[in-house]
């Protein structure tokens, strides 16, 4: 039995295969199993083209695989396509005899067709053109077609139609999807705008994915005569300046405008010439209107002082503008010519001379003068400014009103000058016409200003040479011995100026009167009772300038020791100690090292070769030592790690010859929360100052000496005297009294504000019964006051800006004795003056065209000065006012800069100048404006 090729499946004649057009050459369509074989044919089956559409490839001995031999493309997309292409795989196999064995297997094809052309345009682009009085609804334009290379009558190649672009405002449609007539569905209007439009027309057909194609269609509108004439402007404005002096001859005389008198043809494709005219306002013959160009001349000189009834001295003329073709065709304008004033007349000042008086010292920014100048021109000539000439810079003036201010108080001082002298300005801001001698032109006028200086009781009285006086005297000097003299010179006038003397009284009624007294009118210091206690006195003398007003007198304070020898002398003295017994005060914290006191022997005692010594008995020992050469006890160790508040010492000084003294010392420990301790006791007691330097130089503000004498009088018991020494920068350690100064802060502008405690309350709320306070520094106590219990408060409220801080001397007398503080007060800032322009007005140039980011050329800086400090002195400008959004000024700096928002551009014709409002804006917790106007031209 013979064996011939078969295709496998067995049975399966007939295979059905589906590709696409655009299948690329060489792919694979079929795979076919078909074995044994000798030889594999491809046969067409009704066309013989068909079958060169493919061939085979040899994959294995038992299967070949059927490939795409030609391109697909063009069967589909024909005019007459086709898309069904039939042939027959015939396999041969011969097994070496004479028979043959063929097979053989049908195959149909089915091309499908791909969207692979987009339609194409016929004769694109298109151009229409169109008449804008056409009807609306009418078809514009047939001729939009596209063409679609798919096959025919399939999705791929139905194409639809659409506007896609260039009709936003729907003026055209098309009439359907499949139908492309174009059809104007709104009005349009040439002289609005509708000049051109170009739509963009989309092809697409419906395959998947869809392509399209587009096209545009450019319509022109073409324009018609249905508008009349229209003026580019309704109102034209021209300024002229009046006649000086009248010309004799004729004149015709062209009138210049920002904007030329001018009429158009709307329909402006058509644009027919037009016929000026004057229709009203010209019965008086002065304007003559050129009917071709619309020129206006003057024909006659015009008095402006001839025309007081002319409205705003401005003439108002109706024209008209009409088509030649059509006089039909009209339009109206105003013309208003506005006759300018020559600035023939200077400012004159209602007073040759103002002479007025003031009272010195009167604070800055008080007005004193409005002086008031008129000029007899109109507008912007009858405008002018003051300017102030004073050659002292006492006061400014405002340009506008002439309000005359007090710019440095500090010149208003009558001690120094009586009479200030000064001219004010009237400077007009444009130029004058009027002649000076005949050749010069003269820009403005003055007048004279003197003020004459009154007398304010501003000034202390003051002791010459100093308010330290130190005098001798012995204790047996007479009832009305004159021992020396005190001298203080005030240099105010009058009862301002008149001191009176008077010895302070002591504050503590226990406190012993002291011997001595002062004369009223010559100051000269006498004794009072005698015998004198032998010893140191300090007296205080009060200097009182005397005043109509008693609240406004003013003290000084001279210190006037006295040194009352026996009456045999000083030489007389034995060897002694002074202040002894010796009684210490100090605080439980101090820290190592700190002095608690000295011993001190009398001048009696020649030689410095002493030694000194402290004797205890406490066998825990004792935090304290003397230093043997100088007498000074000190700390040496912590004293909170002693039990004790009390040690008592024998104090020994030797010179290891001849001389030995012994006296007693206690050192009392004192919590530093318990008030008692601030007091230096009275009885038995020694209050001792140490300077870390002393000069004969230095810079001493005030010594101050406060008796603390004992009633006894006896030689062991001399008079104690405690010192303060007050210097600028000196640290001053005093026994007995504050060893450093006190610190307070008070805000600002508080009337009766609390600053702070002078005597600090312990912890069971007791108070200084019986002490009595006062600030030592007369000067001051308008400022600041101090309470029956020691509080400092600020009565009418303290200004930072006149003066930052204060150093007073508090001393408070009570029964146990005296203490004697240093206070400095801080006043805190608040944020009480708006920032203050430097000048009242600001004047800049810019040229006209200038680009954006052009700077004003300022004549004066812009500037401003915040009297505050911190942030509360912070700023900034910024510009309000019509037309400031064109210009930018810098915030800190104050430049000026044109902007140039929305290419807008400045324009001299259209307008000459803008007026601004500046304003600085501190930043602090609220904020204060200050306006200034501002001129740019």
């Amino acid at each position: 039995m013979s064996t011939g090729c078969q295709f496998y499946p067995i049975g399966e004649y007939l295979k059905f295969v589906r590709v696409p057009e655009n299948l690329a050459r060489g792919t694979e369509i079929l795979s076919l199993e078909a074995h044994p074989r000798n030889h594999i044919s491809i046969m067409p089956v009704d066309k013989d083209e068909d079958a060169r559409f493919f061939a085979y490839r040899e994959t294995n001995r038992t299967h070949v695989s059927l490939v795409l031999a030609q391109s697909l493309e063009d069967l589909v997309d024909a005019e007459m396509p086709r898309n069904l292409l039939k042939f027959r795989v015939v396999c041969d196999y011969s097994d070496g005899g004479d028979s043959l064995v063929t097979s053989h297997l049908s195959v149909t094809v089915y091309v499908e067709d791909i969207n692979d052309h987009a339609p194409q345009f016929v004769d694109a682009p298109y151009h229409v053109t169109l008449d804008e009085l056409t009807p609306v609804g009418v078809t514009i334009f047939r001729g939009i077609h596209a063409m679609d290379g798919d096959k025919p009558n399939t999705p791929n190649s139905d194409v639809h139609y659409a506007i896609v672009k260039g009709n936003e405002q729907g003026k055209f449609s098309l009439e359907s999807g499949h139908r492309t007539a174009l059809i104007l569905r709104k009005p349009i209007d040439y002289d609005n705008g509708d000049r051109e439009f170009t739509l963009v027309i989309a092809a697409t057909d419906r395959g998947v994915p869809a392509r399209s194609t587009n096209t545009t269609v450019k319509i022109m509108v073409l324009d018609n005569d249905d508008l009349d004439p229209k003026f580019t402007r309704d109102v034209y404005k021209a300024k002229i300046y009046e006649f000086y002096p009248m010309p004799e001859h004729p004149i015709f005389t062209k009138i210049n405008f920002s904007a030329p008198i001018q009429a158009t043809d709307c329909d402006r494709d058509i644009n027919i010439s037009v016929r000026y005219d004057i229709i009203s306002g010209n019965e008086r013959g002065f304007f003559h209107l050129d009917p071709k160009n619309g020129s206006l001349f003057l024909k006659r000189p015009i008095d402006l002082d001839a025309e007081r009834n002319l409205p705003s001295n401005t003439f108002t003329l109706q024209v008209h503008a009409s088509q030649v073709d059509n006089p039909l065709k009209t339009a109206a304008a105003r013309v208003e010519v506005e006759v300018l004033d020559l600035n023939d007349n200077l400012p004159e000042f209602e007073v040759d001379l103002y002479n007025i008086s003031i009272v010195e010292n009167l604070p800055n920014g008080f007005s004193v003068l409005q002086v008031i100048a008129r000029d007899k021109d109109q507008g912007e000539n009858g405008q002018f400014d003051y300017e102030l000439r004073d050659p002292s810079g006492a006061f400014s003036i405002d340009g506008k009103s002439g309000w005359l201010t007090v710019k440095d108080q500090s010149v208003l001082d009558r001690e120094k000058r009586d009479h200030l002298r000064m001219k004010v300005f009237a400077i007009e801001r444009r130029p004058s016409v009027v002649l000076r001698d005949g050749s010069r032109r003269a820009n403005g006028s003055f007048v004279d200003v003197e003020v004459t200086l009154l007398d304010a009781n501003d000034n202390n009285p003051t002791f010459v040479p100093g308010n330290l006086y130190e005098l001798v005297a012995r204790t047996d000097y007479k009832v009305d011995t004159v021992l020396g003299q005190v001298h203080a010179v005030d240099d105010d006038l009058g009862p301002n100026g008149m001191v009176r003397y008077r010895l302070q009284k002591p504050g503590n009624s226990t406190s012993r009167t002291p011997p001595f007294m002062v004369d009223e009118i010559t100051g000269m210091i006498t004794v009072a009772e005698s015998p004198i206690l032998e010893g140191r006195h300090a007296i205080f003398v009060e200097a009182a300038d005397q005043p109509a007003n008693p609240s406004e007198r003013r003290v000084s304070l001279a210190v006037v020791t006295i040194d009352v020898f026996r009456s045999n002398g000083p030489e007389s003295l034995e060897p002694d100690f002074v202040g002894a017994p010796y009684e210490f005060w100090v605080g439980a914290n101090v820290p190592v090292g700190t002095s608690v006191g000295q011993i001190r022997l009398n001048d009696a005692v020649k030689t410095n070769d002493l030694i000194y010594d402290l004797l205890h008995s406490y066998e825990e020992g004792v935090p304290f030592a003397v230093e043997e050469r100088s007498g000074t006890i000190t700390v040496v160790e912590e004293i909170e790690r002693f039990d004790r508040s009390t040690y008592d010492f024998e104090a020994v000084v030797t010179d290891e010859r001849d001389l030995m003294l012994i006296t007693n010392v206690s050192v009392h420990v004192v919590d530093p929360n318990d008030e008692r301790g601030i007091f230096t006791s009275v009885k038995n007691s020694s209050a001792n100052c140490r300077t870390d330097e002393q000069n004969e130089h230095g810079r001493f503000r005030s010594i101050l000496f406060v008796s603390l004498s004992s009633s006894k009088g006896q030689k062991s018991s001399a008079p104690r005297n405690f010192c303060l020494l007050v210097e600028k920068s000196l640290a001053v350690d005093c026994r007995g009294t504050t060893t450093a100064p006190l610190v307070f802060h008070a805000k600002e502008n508080v009337a009766g504000a609390y600053i702070g405690q002078v005597l600090p309350q312990n912890g069971t709320g007791a108070t200084a019964a019986g002490t009595r306070f006062f600030i030592v520094n007369q000067q001051d106590v308008p400022d600041i006051s101090i309470t029956e219990d020691g509080a400092l408060y600020a009565p009418k409220g303290l200004d930072r800006e006149a003066r930052q801080n204060y150093s007073i001397t508090v001393i408070a007398e009570s029964p146990r004795g005296v203490g004697v503080f240093q206070v400095s007060v801080i006043v805190l800032d608040e944020n009480d003056h708006a920032p203050e322009f430097t000048m009242p007005l600001y004047e800049g140039r810019i040229l006209e065209n200038s680009p954006s980011g052009t700077k004003v050329n300022l004549s004066i800086p812009i500037a401003a000065i915040d009297k505050d400090e911190g942030i509360n002195q912070n700023f900034a400008f910024s510009l309000y006012g019509e037309g400031s959004e064109l210009f930018k000024i810098h915030p800190t700096t104050g430049l000026v800069y044109f902007e140039g928002i929305d290419d807008r551009t400045l324009d001299r014709e259209a307008k000459a100048n803008y007026s601004f409002t500046i304003v600085a804006k501190d930043s602090g917790k609220f904020s204060i404006f200050y306006y200034k106007p501002t001129y740019y031209c």
